[in-house]
C-alpha cells in the first residue's frame, strides 16, 4: 500500500509507509519503513536503522533482473490484504523477499498505520496496478548498483463496496548486487514521488 524518500520512506505512496497519518504529512502512504535520513540526532539518542537481517528469499524471484526485483517489490510492498494480513507490516513482511539487509530490518516501522482499523471494517484489499519506467531512471547501471523505477496505481477496496483514494506514484528503486552474500539483485532503498494520473 503510500513525499516519502525512502532508504528506506518518506514521497507518497498507499501500500506499504503504511505508516500513521501523520507520516511525512500523508496518510496516504505505504508501510514501509521511514527513511533514513542525516538529521541531527542527540548522541545519546538509540540508532534510527535497524541492524542488517537475512531477508527471505522468493524462489521463484529472478533475482539476475533488476526490473523485475523492483517490481516485485513494489507489488508486495503496496498489496494489502485485511482479510489475511494480521497487521499493516505483513505486505513490507512480504517486500522484503526482494530486500537488501538492511531495508529489511526497517520491518518495525511497517506495523504502524492510522489506516488499518479503517481497513478492516471494510475487509480491504488493495487493488495494485504496476508498469515499469524505463525512461524515468537516466542513472548508468554499474556491476554493483542499478535504478529502476516503477509507475504505481494502488486503490483499497473493501468487500462492502467501500473505496478508499487511489494513489498513482511512480516508486524508484536503487537495487545493489549481492547484498550480504547473496546472489542477484536487492531493494536497497526507494524513494516514492505523487504523480497525475
Amino acid at each position: 500500500m503510500f513525499s516519502m524518500k525512502i532508504t528506506p520512506p518518506t514521497a507518497g505512496a498507499l501500500g506499504a509507509a503504511m505508516l500513521v497519518a501523520a507520516v511525512a504529512g500523508c496518510a496516504t502512504r505505504p508501510a514501509a519503513p521511514s527513511r533514513q535520513d542525516s538529521a541531527a540526532q542527540p548522541t545519546a539518542a538509540a540508532p534510527s536503522v535497524a541492524p542488517p537481517v537475512v531477508p527471505p528469499r522468493d524462489s521463484k524471484a529472478e533475482y539476475a533482473d533488476p526490473a523485475h526485483v523492483c517490481q516485485a517489490f513494489v507489488t508486495a510492498l503496496y498489496r494489502v490484504d485485511t482479510t489475511r494480513d494480521a497487521g499493516p507490516g505483513d505486505a513490507f513482511a512480504r517486500a522484503s523477499a526482494y530486500a537488501t539487509g538492511a531495508l529489511a530490518g526497517q520491518s518495525a516501522a511497517a506495523d504502524r498505520d492510522g489506516r488499518w482499523e479503517t481497513w478492516v471494517a471494510h475487509r480491504v484489499r488493495v487493488d495494485v496496478h504496476v508498469r515499469p519506467q524505463p525512461h524515468m531512471h537516466p542513472q548508468h547501471d554499474s556491476t554493483i548498483e542499478a535504478h529502476r523505477a516503477i509507475r504505481l496505481t494502488a486503490t483499497p477496496v473493501g468487500d462492502d463496496g467501500w473505496r478508499g483514494w487511489t494513489e498513482h506514484s511512480v516508486v524508484f528503486c536503487t537495487l545493489r548486487a549481492r547484498d550480504s552474500g547473496q546472489p542477484g539483485w536487492r531493494v536497497a532503498h526507494y524513494d516514492v514521488q505523487p504523480v497525475r494520473q
